[in-house]
């Protein structure tokens, strides 16, 4: 009796190890592609035109400010793993999104009619993504849907800089990393994506708003 007791002691813990190794395993990376919404986009620049772009950051890419907007920028994610990983529809809205000034990706989106990303028509009014599985070694392509808060509350990063990309022109907080939450073998987990595109946002050009929305 005692061995059988020792052997489903030792089943149960590499049955433990193997669902903890599968939490930690990071199955994704950066695909091959990347690009841009065209809705409220200002525009496109070098990384090193731009001050404190991270490493791994190829372009910065410039949307402009509007109350509770949306935009969107495209990616394609590697499945690097030896197993197949099903990519959710991943969200990340601040804690209190209701009094955050700033803005963030709300959800993921597929690819409409497949086009390859060449457009982004069709992607803000689209459903979120289903739970895709991408098979060892290829690629998905995603539209990161992004939310922009509703309030700015006379904060300095969202006076107006009409003359963008001017020196005088002032953005939020840039991001560059988004996590995306993915399952292999029925165990969820997140997976930073480090993409290329800087994402960030100005108050800018001929549309600037000059008036805050105040916090409710």
């Amino acid at each position: 009796m005692r061995w059988f007791l020792g052997i489903v002691v030792v089943v149960l813990g590499l049955g433990f190890a193997a669902v903890v190794g599968l939490g930690q395993l990071q199955p994704l990376e950066l695909g091959s592609t990347s690009g841009v919404g065209q809705h409220l986009l200002l525009g496109i620049q070098d990384a090193d035109e731009v001050l404190g772009t991270p490493e791994g950051v190829d372009r910065a890419v410039t949307y402009r400010y509007e109350p509770g907007g949306r935009f969107t920028t495209m990616f394609t994610v590697r499945n690097s793993s030896a197993l197949p990983v099903t990519v959710t529809s991943s969200s990340q809205p601040p804690l209190d999104a209701e009094g955050y000034e700033g803005f963030w990706m709300e959800d993921l989106a597929a690819d409409p009619i497949n086009r390859g990303g060449g457009t982004d028509e069709g992607v803000l009014d689209g459903p979120p993504l289903p739970p895709t599985t991408v098979a060892p070694g290829e690629e998905l392509l995603v539209w990161a849907r992004w939310r922009i808060s509703a309030i700015c509350d006379g904060k300095v990063s969202w006076q107006p800089a009409p003359d963008w990309p001017g020196g005088d022109s002032y953005s939020t907080a840039s991001i560059s990393v988004v996590n995306v939450r993915t399952e292999v073998l029925g165990v969820p987990q997140t997976t930073p994506i480090q993409l290329r595109d800087q994402v960030q946002m100005v108050n800018g050009g001929p549309d600037a708003v000059t008036e805050c929305p105040p916090a409710a």
